[in-house]
């Protein structure tokens, strides 16, 4: 065997060792992450609340009839998870599984793409395999908001699959035909996702023009059919309330400032720009690469844009920052075609320095076994409380522990005062008219400043809680406990 060969051969083994150990760091974090009961994101339990509703027939988009107050996104995601808690129910297991599972789609999504880009057989699996290692070396950059109960995680992988769709040259209608459910679901998932969605379709459009228009027109028909039911359905609801977050105030620096500071923690999506000039001066960019190029662009504003608003995080950059790493490695296979196997040995052997490099020690973001007891405490806690009890933080942490009263979600009360629908003395009032005898709180929570000179409640106890260092939970996690005053009459 020539040293060539062996070379090659070397190369590639370590680089399917390196993308092995991080796949398999995510998928322990991730397992570690579904069995602790209790947020570990400010949504998650509200996210889950509305699955919850759509579950026992309780509509999303009303007005404010009986104190709720939806989240700002569309329905997919919570009705798929009303789906999955019609036999798993309605809890953070089943609910994080759900992105979980989104995930590793995505990442199968991206390896198989890389895969079919470079070919081979055992070359093209191993390369599939450090496009999907590349996305997993994200998970930690992103501090771990691929699994939890929230709308990016499915959102971002429905874009991804619809892309996969007309990815390559010539799609055949059928393909047209999945892209266009792939990608109208994805809108109705998040919001956001328009801008992925447009991106490619004009890809598609600048490639071939009649297969393009095809594309648009099927996701243009199934999006305004979708939003006619649900504007019918819900009175006009549903408009008013996905679309609320347009009032909260922009701030244009902050968003250029995130995608610029968090383009950081991910340095192949820096290596993009120059690369795809380069591709593009010698043209050898191929269709495939173009589309995953178009999806990327789309991505930069669907991550800036939210995360410009009030209350935007680092969850918006998910279809960003997933997707970089193969749409790198694309433009490096296609520069390097002409040189195939000094190329090849180069690609695989910094693809195993890399991910070697990227690895990242994860237990700050894994629960402990004394966590998930503790977490478990908790939910005792609550459970041996006698009436009904209120979590406007955390609605499930009431539900899911015998207590089916009427919740609602303080952070959607947020959003839609700041975007001035409604005033914060409406959850106050709500809460007058309900008349909790519990009310569970975080620290710092002013829901009871709204609500003390007519209601009456003190503070009974602290609950504990799962410990801090690991995962900040001390600030999602209602320990903070008050009972109302039962005063003479």
């Amino acid at each position: 065997m020539s040293p060539s060969r062996i070379l090659v051969r070397v190369a590639v083994a370590g680089a399917a060792l390196a993308a092995s150990a991080q796949l398999a760091m995510v998928a322990y974090t991730m397992a570690a992450r579904s069995r602790l009961p209790v947020d570990i994101d400010w949504l998650e339990s509200g996210q889950m609340y509305q699955a919850y509703r759509l579950l026992h027939g309780q509509t999303l988009y009303v007005d404010r009839v009986d104190g709720f107050v939806p989240y700002p996104y569309p329905p997919g995601h919570p009705a798929l998870l009303a789906l999955i808690g019609s036999v798993f129910g309605v809890d953070y297991g089943p609910a994080r599984s759900l992105s979980a599972f989104a995930f590793v789609v995505l990442m199968f999504v991206l390896g198989t793409q890389l895969r079919a880009h470079v070919g081979g057989r055992t070359r093209g699996l191993v390369l599939g395999a450090v496009g999907a290692a590349f996305a997993a070396c994200t998970y930690p950059r992103l501090e771990g908001y691929y699994d939890l109960a929230r709308v990016d995680t499915l959102a971002a992988t429905l874009a991804v699959v619809g892309a996969a769709f007309v990815a390559g040259p010539n799609p055949p209608r059928a393909r047209l035909v999945g892209a266009s459910l792939f990608f109208t679901t994805a809108v109705y998932t998040k919001q956001t996702m328009v801008f992925l969605v447009g991106a490619v379709v004009i890809a598609v459009l600048a490639r071939d023009r009649r297969r393009g228009l095809q594309l648009g027109g099927l996701v243009f028909a199934e999006s305004a059919l979708l939003l006619a039911v649900l504007s019918w359905s819900t009175h006009g609801m549903f408009l008013r309330w996905i679309l609320d977050l347009r009032h909260h105030p922009l701030e244009w620096r902050r968003g250029l400032d995130g995608a610029i500071w968090f383009g950081l923690r991910i340095p192949w999506l820096i290596a993009i720009v120059p690369l795809a000039i380069v591709a593009r001066v010698r043209r050898v960019l191929s269709y495939r690469t173009v589309t995953w190029l178009a999806l990327l662009c789309g991505a930069l504003p669907a991550a800036a844009l939210p995360f410009a608003k009030e209350g935007g995080w680092i969850n918006n950059f998910n279809p960003l920052f997933a997707p970089a790493g193969t749409v790198a490695l694309m433009l490096v296979v296609d520069l390097t075609r002409p040189r195939r196997a000094l190329a090849l040995s180069s690609l695989y052997g910094a693809c195993a320095i890399a991910l070697a490099f990227l690895w990242t020690d994860q237990q700050r973001l894994r629960p402990s076994l004394e966590d998930v007891a503790r977490a478990q405490a908790l939910s005792s806690s609550i459970r041996e409380l006698q009436g009904s009890v209120l979590c406007p933080i955390s609605p499930m942490m009431a539900l899911r522990n015998g207590h089916a009263d009427d919740q609602a979600p303080w952070l959607a009360y947020f959003d839609a005062t700041r975007a001035g629908i409604g005033a914060p003395h409406e959850y106050g009032q709500w809460i007058e008219r309900t008349r909790p005898d519990w009310i569970l709180l975080i620290d710092g929570d002013t829901v009871l400043d709204q609500v003390e000179d007519t209601a009456n409640y003190e503070f009974d106890r602290e609950l504990d809680t799962p410990e801090v260092g690991r995962i900040p939970l001390l600030y999602v996690v209602p320990h903070r406990l008050y009972r109302r005053i039962r005063l003479p009459r």
